[in-house]
């Protein structure tokens, strides 16, 4: 398993990661104002930093060849998620999620998302730190079908960077 991986996983399983953007992209693409407060020090993968979805199991870049069939090895901790990237190759259009602030409805170049509805619903939850005006810690979920060829990955399967155009998500329910 890539040493990043491990490195991620850790972080995955104490709860560090909050899908942190790239702090020099800090507006929204709905509204103009400044998202940078909720964004973490992690910076999304790209083509200079990453692998591209569509290249999974073709190259080794930063997935092994395997990573098709064994896809829990490389850090596809949901069956969700488990079963896209076996699917892989002939996927060409998937659902992006992400976990946002309320208020903040657009998925911007550079932004951390899932390819799993429940990793990034685990994520929302607790994402504001009690600066939400009614007490609440929780933030929201948004997604939005996009092309496979945008997303980029640095070895964890549950989380990618997604390098496409902003796109303004839906609103996704949250089952409490």
């Amino acid at each position: 398993m890539p040493g990043r991986a491990v490195e991620r996983l850790s972080d995955i399983a104490h709860g560090l990661t909050h899908f942190p953007v790239n702090p020099d992209r800090g507006r929204s693409a709905d509204t103009g104002e400044d998202v940078t407060d909720y964004r973490g020090r992690h910076e999304a993968p790209d083509q200079d930093s990453g692998q591209c979805f569509t290249t999974l199991g073709t190259c080794d870049s930063v997935y092994p060849l395997d990573v098709l069939e064994h896809p829990d090895w490389y850090g596809a901790l949901l069956g969700e998620t488990a079963d896209l990237i076996r699917q892989a190759t002939g996927i060409r259009r998937l659902t992006i999620y992400r976990a946002v602030p309320p208020g903040v409805g657009t998925i911007n170049p550079g932004d951390w998302v899932a390819i799993s509805e429940e990793y990034a619903r685990r994520h929302s939850y607790g994402l504001m730190d009690g600066t939400i005006d009614d007490g609440s810690t929780d933030g929201v979920i948004i997604c939005a079908e996009v092309e496979s060829a945008t997303l980029w990955g640095e070895g964890v399967l549950e989380e990618w960077g997604y390098q496409g155009p902003a796109i303004v998500g839906t609103l996704v329910e949250k089952d409490f």
